[in-house]
Formats: structure tokens, C-alpha cells, sequence
């Protein structure tokens, strides 16, 4: 997965503008928030990287011991623009081919991880603002304390990295040319056994008077640059729009 950055010039304030994205993706995981490591950040991620519930098993268990947990996730892959139908028929094998190595690395990145009773469910067609992606929700049980371990075995997805991972982060290093700080990072809300972790997309990073706005795309041998860079422009106005 390449990713490009770009900036734009914003003439309201911050809450304005997040009122707009709130408005305007009211079933995305939407979100602002400040941090000094990376500063200020506001985004509409589409993608669950992982949620975490209690399984209702461990009633007879102390607070300090592990407890069975149920985990799922999505692989979400593909991209197109939104063009009304209910039923998008995805003309060509490359966002498929895409889609089904997203899924198939989290299966197996669980699967080395302990988790058990793995569930998928069939691919749909979901809608994400203005764009349409291909999506397997992907369920297992496992342990409290393996969370940790699952989340570094899932982040980051082929979606955000590429495969394989560690060749793909050394080539993004060396040729993006610039720093991602936190887009494609994750961020959630941890409430006792429940975790609910979303992957940094469709965001942009606030500075004084402008917005940094991050896009990527999934490349692979069957990758047309001129289609790739297209929907990078698509996903781009995922933000730009609120601005």
C-alpha cells in the first residue's frame, strides 16, 4: 500500500469542520482529538482493525485472570466510487485479488496467534461515504491477554503495509519520502474487557490555517497507475469536502 499526502488551506474552526464530518459520515467511526506527539487530528475511518467483548464465560474468574474474549475484524479492500447502484458489480479481478490477501492474512495472522473458532462471513459490497469497498467480517475466541499480541499480529493490515509486511514497511520507507506520523496508525476506546481499535484512514492532520489530508491505494501486479492514482483522488475528498 503507497500512500501521498496534500494540503489544503481551511478557513473555519475546528469544530465546524468536525461538526460537518460528523454530519455528513454518521455511521464512520468519527473522531478529533489532540496528542502532543502528534498534534491534532480528525478522521472518519471506515476500517475496524479489531473489537474485543467479554464471551460471558468467566463469572467464576478474579478481575486479575485472563478471561475468554470474542474478537473480530474486517478485511476491507477495493475501492470504487459510489455510483447509486445496490448492487456494484466489480469489473475487474484486481480489487477481489486485493480484498482476499487482506483476508487471508488475518487468517492466518489469528490463526498463529492461538485464536480459535475462526467465522467469515461472505464479501459484501459496503458503502463508505461517497466510495464502495469490498468487506469480510472475520470472527474468533480467544484471551484477554493475548489482546496485545493479536493486535500486533493484525496492525499493519496488507490494507495499509502491503505483503510481505516487513519487505513492503522497508520499500514504503524508502521510497515514500515522507513521514505518515499517525495516518494508518490506530486509535480506540478501551472500556474493561472491551476494546474497540479502528485503523487511522480518511483523515487529515489540522494545523494552523491547513489540513493535511493522507490517501493511499492497494498496488498489485494487476494495478493500473492511472486507476490507482484516480482513487487516490476519490478517497482524497473523503476530507477535502469538509473543508
Amino acid at each position: 500500500m503507497l500512500s501521498r499526502k496534500q494540503e489544503f488551506a481551511i478557513r473555519d474552526s475546528d469544530i465546524d469542520i468536525y461538526e460537518r464530518l460528523i454530519d455528513t459520515y454518521p455511521t464512520a467511526n468519527c473522531y478529533f482529538f489532540y496528542h502532543p506527539q502528534v498534534g491534532k487530528w480528525m478522521g472518519a475511518t471506515p476500517e475496524l482493525l479489531m473489537n474485543v467483548q467479554s464471551d460471558g464465560l468467566h463469572s467464576t474468574q478474579s478481575r486479575t485472570d485472563a478471561i475468554p474474549v470474542k474478537v473480530s475484524t474486517m478485511s476491507l479492500a477495493g475501492t470504487a466510487v459510489d455510483d447509486g447502484s445496490l448492487n456494484h458489480v466489480w469489473g475487474g479481478n484486481k480489487e477481489i485479488e486485493e480484498q482476499q490477501l487482506v483476508t487471508d492474512f488475518i487468517i492466518a495472522q489469528f490463526n498463529e496467534s492461538g485464536a480459535i473458532d475462526m467465522k467469515q462471513s461472505p464479501v459484501q459490497t459496503v458503502k463508505a461515504g461517497h466510495l464502495i469497498h469490498l468487506r469480510t467480517i472475520l470472527q474468533a475466541r480467544s484471551s484477554s491477554n493475548q489482546i496485545k499480541n493479536l493486535l500486533n499480529a493484525l496492525h499493519p493490515t496488507p490494507a495499509v503495509c502491503g505483503l510481505p509486511r516487513n519487505e513492503s514497511m522497508q520499500f514504503i520507507i524508502n521510497n515514500e519520502s515522507y513521514d505518515r506520523s499517525y495516518y494508518t496508525g490506530y486509535l480506540g476506546i478501551v472500556d474493561g474487557a472491551s476494546h474497540h481499535y479502528y485503523v487511522n484512514l480518511r483523515c487529515m492532520q489540522l494545523l494552523d490555517r491547513t489540513a493535511v489530508i493522507y490517501v493511499g491505494g492497494g498496488v498489485t501486479a494487476k494495478s493500473d497507475a492511472m486507476l490507482e492514482y484516480q482513487e487516490t483522488r476519490s478517497k482524497l475528498q473523503t476530507m477535502h469536502r469538509l473543508l
